[in-house]
């Protein structure tokens, strides 16, 4: 399915099904999508993950049913997927900065979520280089967290920058200090810090596992550590230059604006989303280098357009 197609339908699925949709993996099911690529892109073009997504619609109809019907809190708590008047409440109030009842007696106004509409224009003029390579089946080691997928954009530079601050110094040294740890001689000889690596395998749904990372090189897994096997894949390398912050929002914008809706060769598969990072640079600097690598597949052409 086109991205944009998957976008329109995963909305419109969600609203047809908005009592019942279990979760992302339901709606990445349903438009043939992995989980994953589903959620982010998803979250990069409309500001919000699926889960935030549905949780927000279901509160602005419990709102309506409590305006325009005589229904018992307790039941439309019920209704729109809530375990307890006492969780619905708490999620209500943090959504309308108002309880059930203060908008029942018409005391507060709701806050208005209507569903989506979704249009995307193909701008062009990024500064972000394309090439697609098949490496063959490669191995990652690193250290992992788990986290829920709403939460992995907030948690993910953290973790970032605390490696970054007991590593660095490591990584630049020209030769491998003496003294090191495991730990350390593992980061030192598989240049961990040089990758990060995103998957939904492996976890529960609406979760996802995070790795920093570099390629094995086949010695001590120290513990605190573990090793990813990453499949033979076709991937769409996406390069660009400029401080680090800047260069992976451009290369987000590019991908999910531009490259995904434009072309017509390509699309998303695979269950790996991997960033790579040039670690002799300084994030800051003007010319430092980075890439994100997706796995991809050739689309099926129909008779009328061979």
């Amino acid at each position: 399915m086109e991205w944009m197609a998957a976008i329109r339908e995963s909305i419109r699925y969600m609203e047809d099904n908005i009592l019942s949709v279990s979760g992302p993996a339901e709606v990445a099911a349903h438009v043939n999508m992995s989980e994953m690529y589903l959620q982010r892109g998803f979250q990069v073009v409309t500001g919000m993950t699926l889960g935030e997504y549905v949780r927000n619609r279901r509160l602005y109809l419990a709102a309506m049913d409590l305006v325009g019907t005589d229904g018992k809190i307790i039941d439309i708590s019920y209704k729109y997927g809530y375990d307890t008047p006492e969780s619905f409440t708490k999620a209500f109030g943090r959504f309308h900065d108002a309880t059930p009842t203060q908008i029942r007696r018409n005391e507060c106004h709701p806050k208005t979520f209507l569903p989506l509409t979704v249009s995307m224009v193909v701008k062009g003029g990024s500064r972000v280089d394309v090439t697609f390579e098949k490496p063959g089946s490669f191995k990652l080691i690193g250290k992992t967290w788990d986290m829920p997928f709403e939460q992995h954009l907030g948690k993910i530079p953290g973790y970032l920058d605390d490696f970054e601050n007991r590593f660095k110094d490591l990584l630049q040294e020209p030769v491998m200090p003496s003294g090191l740890d495991r730990y350390g001689r593992a980061v030192y000889e598989n240049r961990i810090g040089e990758y990060d690596a995103l998957t939904c395998l492996d976890v529960p749904e609406g979760w996802c596992r995070f790795m920093i990372a570099g390629a094995y090189n086949g010695k001590d897994v120290p513990n605190g550590m573990e090793i990813w096997t990453i499949p033979e894949a076709e991937w769409a390398v996406f390069r660009c230059e400029g401080p680090l912050h800047n260069s992976v929002d451009n290369i987000k914008k590019y991908i999910w604006y531009e490259w995904l809706p434009g072309n017509g060769e390509y699309e998303l598969s695979g269950d790996y989303y991997i960033t790579r990072y040039n670690i002799s640079g300084r994030f800051t600097d003007i010319d430092y280098r980075c890439e994100m690598w997706m796995p991809v597949k050739r689309k099926k052409m129909t008779t009328g357009e061979r």
